[in-house]
């Protein structure tokens, strides 16, 4: 009787300890392994005198890989501005960089802190991103007329840029998460595009090198499911 009342409880506190390890393991938070977030990444310009504040605005999806890792794709939007000196008019000018981005990125949640689960604590982040963006004349005056208005388009360039990021991420009420932290990402030299203006494409090249060499960025989220 004795024997089996000891197997019986043995059996009951291993069963307990075993389900308590397997829920250990539940990779996210509360077994929720989807978010989707929006974020904000922006900064003065370090580089270019007269330059406004570049802006960069990305909605991301996350998907918790395991207890520290999760993978994600993104779509962002960006902006910023570039001074020239015309080798056709001899005029200075300058123009406008817009575009848009489409990427792939990993966070690792336990390289500066050890006991983290994500998504929650400190993290460390690599990305993949294509970037596609038009470079305008803003007054008109890079080319002669008729060519020379307001808006023309310079240039349309197609590129591969690199990113890490450092920052938090913590969850502020139930299941809404918010992050923050810097960023920095790296143009590659790499033209997926056809250059039809090669003092434009260097131009660009090095105002979009410097636009996101470093940011500060911030964003919500929420965990889906």
């Amino acid at each position: 009787m004795k024997n089996a009342a000891f197997r019986y409880f043995g059996l009951l506190f291993v069963g307990n300890l075993f389900h308590l390890v397997l829920y250990a393991q539940t990779p996210g938070y509360l077994g929720m392994r989807h978010s989707i977030m929006g974020e904000i990444s922006a900064m003065p310009s370090l580089f270019e005198e007269n330059s406004t504040i570049n802006t960069t605005f990305t909605g991301r999806y996350q998907f918790i890989l395991s207890r520290n890792i999760t993978v994600g794709a993104m779509y962002q939007s960006f902006s910023t501005q570039m001074g020239y000196v015309s080798p056709i008019t001899m005029r200075t000018g300058r123009a406008s960089i817009t575009g848009w981005g489409l990427g792939m990125n990993v966070r690792w949640f336990n390289f500066f802190k050890l006991g983290v689960i994500a998504p929650l604590g400190p993290y460390q982040q690599f990305e993949l991103n294509y970037l596609e963006y038009d470079i305008a004349d803003r007054f008109g005056r890079y080319d002669f007329s008729p060519r020379n208005v307001v808006g023309h388009p310079l240039a349309t360039k197609k590129q591969l840029a690199l990113g890490f990021s450092i920052g938090i991420q913590r969850i502020v009420y139930k299941y809404i998460t918010f992050h923050y932290g810097i960023k920095s990402s790296y143009t590659l030299p790499l033209e997926l595009g056809e250059v039809k203006d090669t003092y434009i494409n260097e131009a660009a090249y090095h105002r979009m090198r410097n636009f996101s060499a470093l940011m500060l960025t911030g964003g919500i989220g929420v965990l889906i499911f």
